[in-house]
């Protein structure tokens, strides 16, 4: 017996000595293998003091799983690495997200409540109970990191009558009624992914958002939240109704309170609202003749400036699956100036940069710069003088596994090999310095062709193992 029990303690001591020894392999791996990828900033052209007007961050992935990178900072002209090896949780508070549902309607609900048929679920203990309409109230919840809004935007009359449940919980909560069927949505006029902006606009002891569509209740506009809820505030608000009976908080309910904080007759759709210094906000809209639209509101709601019938081709940004122009806001060095990137439809056309600086309360900057086709950049900024531009774009090449080449495919795959590092005078474009961000992975790891004798080899890696595969090309 004893005998047993030390052989047995003495395997359970090898296996754990086994598995430190490949925790430790693993960790000189990491210090000497990926850590070595540091990424090197080298001059292709130009005046490297040319980069000294500028702070920019990047985050660079080194494999697929994004557990694997680095973080860049440029300052001052100087590149600093910093490689990690963890789940980035990326938590970005300047967004908002958003959500739709389709209930009752107040005044039909005790009706419809009282002819429902119930369905009880035993494995579950839960009770379904179901009703059918030919009308739905449709709301939308709004939330933010600092809390969470919900609010009717219309009623519907629809073609066909659809179904709605409520639900009995197990241990007795109950549920109002809400629909499953979406069909109603294909009622409103606009897509339901795009009723809201994504940027949370920050407003004196509050936030803000955009919405981009009126309906029969809106105004397409900026809001301002009023008062907000958590979840868990939700879940302590009182019964204000009843299902077969018990309790419940009605679905039809708003919850907290918004604002129109800002819009104009000119609106026709409301594209997104960007903080500004000073609290302002620059709230960007199309007008009713279409044109692409800018004005600059101050913190009491009061347009301060306007850039009107902005010069762009609204038909390269727009397309039928996409009813408003893809924009993006580029990082810049602080809130008094602002770079959006409005990415083209196709990779025919020209994506463009928008460029904006205030100063009280005024643009003293508004220009223009069009992207070389197919190279759009994926971090823009402008200098504090707003007349030179940092642009960094990806450097991207694809491969291809020896089954995809002998059975004559494209190559499949592709991977970012490092950046292209610009400063170009703004807005006219005249490049004044250009390097090449070299982040290790074609230098150290060899993912590229090359030719031994005459024998082409193609390597890649593995990208869950860290692993080096070597394949021969037939």
């Amino acid at each position: 017996m004893n005998l047993f029990q030390n052989h047995h303690h003495k395997g359970f001591l090898g296996l754990l000595a086994g598995s430190i020894a490949v925790l430790f392999a693993f960790g000189i791996f990491l210090q000497t293998g990926w850590r070595s990828c540091r990424a090197v900033l080298n001059t292709v052209s130009g005046d490297a003091d040319k980069l000294k007007d500028f702070t920019a961050d990047l985050v660079h992935f080194m494999d697929i799983t994004g557990q694997i990178f680095e973080k860049l900072h440029l300052e001052n002209g100087t590149l600093q690495n910093d490689f990690h090896v963890e789940d980035l949780q990326k938590i970005d508070e300047d967004r908002i997200w958003f959500y739709l549902t389709g209930t009752v309607l107040p005044e039909e609900h005790d009706a419809l409540d009282a002819s429902a048929s119930a369905e009880h679920f035993a494995g579950s203990g839960v009770t379904q109970f179901y009703t059918q309409s030919d009308r739905c109230l449709w709301m939308a919840n709004v939330n933010s990191e600092e809390g969470i809004v919900c609010f009717p935007m219309g009623e519907l009359t629809l073609e066909q009558p659809i179904s709605y449940f409520a639900a009995k919980e197990k241990d007795g909560r109950m549920y109002d009624y809400q629909t499953q069927d979406t069909t109603w949505r294909e009622q409103l006029e606009h897509d339901t992914a795009y009723y809201f902006g994504e940027e949370r606009i920050t407003m004196e002891d509050t936030w803000g958002f955009c919405q981009r569509f009126s309906t029969e209740l809106r105004t397409a506009g900026l809001y301002r939240v009023v008062n907000g809820h958590t979840s868990q505030n939700i879940s302590d608000l009182p019964s204000n109704g009843t299902v077969q009976g018990k309790p419940v908080l009605l679905q039809s309910t708003a919850i907290g309170e918004t604002e129109l904080f800002y819009s104009t007759p000119e609106c026709s759709i409301a594209l997104e609202g960007y903080d500004m210094e000073g609290g302002s906000v620059l709230f960007l809209y199309l007008d009713q003749h279409n044109r692409l639209t800018a004005d600059l509101v101050n913190k009491e709601g009061v347009c301060t400036d306007r850039w009107q019938n902005i010069p762009v081709e609204l038909e390269d940004f727009l397309d039928t699956w996409l009813p408003i122009p893809d924009i993006s806001r580029m990082v810049c060095s602080d809130l008094s100036q602002i770079v959006l990137l409005l990415s083209a439809v196709t990779a025919q056309k020209e994506s463009c940069l928008l460029a904006m600086r205030i100063e009280n309360g005024k643009f003293v900057t508004k220009e223009i710069q069009r992207c070389p086709v197919n190279s759009e950049p994926i971090l823009v900024q402008l200098n504090r003088t707003g007349d030179e531009v940092l642009e960094i774009t990806e450097s991207v090449r694809e491969f291809a596994t020896k089954n995809h080449l002998r059975q004559g495919k494209t190559p499949p795959d592709s991977y970012v090999e490092g950046y292209r590092v610009t400063v170009k005078a703004f807005p006219d474009g005249e490049v004044l310095y250009e390097g090449d961000l070299d982040v290790g992975t074609q230098r150290d790891w060899r993912l590229d062709w090359y030719t031994v004798t005459d024998r082409a080899y193609h390597v890649t890696y593995d990208r869950n193992s860290l692993s080096i595969i070597e394949e021969e090309m037939p």
